[in-house]
């Protein structure tokens, strides 16, 4: 394996930078039940006037006219909380409940995911960065990419150069039920096909048809059997940043407890804590957003209902993911909570 020191930066690096620190001090009284008081916590004191909250709410986006006049201590710099994965794991509302906290600042680019390091890395440093919105050096700065954590296998060693001090939090979740998802998401979007070589082979027939092989093995180059592999990739990263440095969430605990998670989290970042229970809105199959405005899932992008898979098959891939599972197990000193379904 290639060492961190063989790894050649982009000449566009400015490696003598600084990266944010974390703004650890107390919120403000009644920033967790009154607007007026959130969004000046959230954008008061920021690079982006007061009334760019309403804009950034609709979707994450904010633009250059909502730049204060005044940018003193403002600058574009890259994230240093990265939310990397895992694909179909809730990493979408994991980053909608991070965002509204008000010393995170996050939005999207124009095409949403950054996607740097798979897609744009040969770009340079400078156009990642341009990716980002004015920030202050109190706001921490999150980016969210969930391919990043599973693909390309050089990420770590390319984040690293990059930000060493980067903070990642990553969503495992059962890995059938996972790649049951990505299947389904894939067939829709056909998105697998922008890939070349392609790392996706879906059969559109049956999820069944597309995780296994003619010969009954399952197919462990398909990138549905593959992002289910956690061991190896956490041993990947582990081979460039500390563990101290990554926050492991199960997905299971994410979706029962949320609010527990993200506070867990905003411990993790060094922030104060400040998602409540009573900002969700828990009436509905998936939980709602419901301070400081209303935010609901895409019912058309998520919670897809999954099709009836036979029992055999499923043991068949809960038994293929068991060594793994044992193997992510002793890496993390953690029982998640599909572990032992191939038994059952």
């Amino acid at each position: 394996m290639d060492t961190v020191s063989s790894f050649t930066l982009p000449t566009d690096v400015d490696t003598n930078r600084t990266f944010y620190t974390t703004k650890t001090e107390a919120l403000p009284p009644d920033v967790d039940t009154n607007l007026t008081v959130y969004i000046k916590a959230k954008f008061g004191n920021t690079c982006y006037k007061e009334e760019s909250f309403f804009h950034w709410w609709t979707n994450y986006y904010l633009t250059d006219d909502l730049l204060v006049e005044n940018k003193t201590g403002c600058r574009r710099s890259i994230s240093n909380v990265y939310v990397a994965g895992t694909k179909k794991c809730a990493t979408t509302s994991l980053r909608d409940l991070l965002a509204i906290h008000p010393y995170i600042m996050y939005s999207h680019t124009t095409e949403g995911e950054i996607h740097f390091y798979d897609r744009h890395f040969d770009e340079g440093y400078e156009w990642y960065r341009r990716q980002f919105d004015f920030s202050k050096e109190w706001q921490v700065v999150m980016e969210r990419t969930p391919l990043t954590f599973s693909f390309p296998e050089d990420a770590p060693r390319k984040m690293a150069e990059l930000n060493p001090q980067t903070k990642l939090v990553v969503i495992f979740c059962d890995p059938v039920i996972r790649a049951i998802s990505d299947y389904l998401h894939e067939k829709e979007t056909e998105s697998y096909k922008t890939f070349n070589p392609p790392y996706y082979r879906i059969n559109d027939e049956s999820f069944e048809l597309s995780v296994f092989k003619p010969s009954g093995a399952v197919d462990i180059d398909n990138e549905l059997i593959k992002k289910g592999i956690y061991s190896t990739q956490v041993k990947r990263w582990l081979e460039y940043f500390p563990r101290t440095q990554i926050h492991v969430l199960d997905g299971n605990d994410f979706n029962q407890d949320p609010v527990s998670e993200i506070n867990k989290i905003e411990t993790f970042l060094g922030l104060p804590h400040f998602l409540r229970r009573t900002h969700l809105d828990f009436s509905q199959q998936l939980f709602c957003i419901a301070f400081p405005k209303v935010r609901c899932p895409n019912k058309k992008l998520k919670g897809r209902p999954h099709p009836d898979i036979p029992d055999k098959v499923l043991h068949k891939l809960y038994e293929f993911y068991q060594p793994y599972d044992s193997e992510l197990q002793h890496l993390l000193n953690r029982t998640f909570s599909w572990m032992g379904k191939s038994s059952t």
